[in-house]
């Protein structure tokens, strides 16, 4: 019984160990996932920005539970020292993914690669520090790096398949 009593104790500091799903996640820069509109919104202020609402759906159905998805924009935000425009999106109130679109996309990714993060056309997924990074092109064939906190991602396409 002794020995199962440590395996059992072992197991359970392993799991403990891998941290809470539900913990924020650095994403883009200083944002971390599971941030507020409104903290976002002031930390983009401190640093000289404008965030504005582009796209703001909420489901007012009473069967499921709540659903609300914003879009903002940020134009002329700098990221490793290079220009372009960010998205975030926020599911609920909590941020949960960033997209920036570099002015200068061959610059940003000799950026990231040097800070470790390596992305390109053949090899366009990564991880770092539990952030799924992706580097993807919108339906305009725009250039565009995302990361994502994979754990609120999923919740949200969760509630989209079950309640939509």
């Amino acid at each position: 019984m002794t020995k199962w009593r440590a395996y059992l104790v072992s197991v359970l500091v392993m799991l403990g160990c891998t941290g809470n799903r539900n913990s924020p996640i650095a994403l883009l820069d200083y944002f971390r996932s599971q941030a507020t509109i409104e903290a976002v919104r002031a930390q983009i202020q401190q640093h000289n920005g404008r965030l504005e609402i582009i796209e703001d759906d909420k489901s007012d159905r009473k069967d499921a539970p709540p659903y609300r998805f914003t879009r903002a924009r940020v134009e002329d935000f700098v990221s490793s020292g290079q220009h372009g425009t960010l998205l975030l999106e926020f599911f609920n109130d909590r941020l949960f993914a960033t997209r920036f679109y570099p002015w200068q996309l061959p610059a940003y990714l000799e950026r990231l690669s040097a800070a470790g993060i390596h992305l390109s056309q053949a090899h366009p997924t990564t991880h770092s520090a539990g952030a799924s990074i992706e580097l993807l092109q919108n339906y305009q064939g725009k250039w565009y790096v995302r990361w994502a906190d994979p754990s609120v991602m999923k919740r949200l396409q969760d509630w989209i398949a079950r309640y939509s």
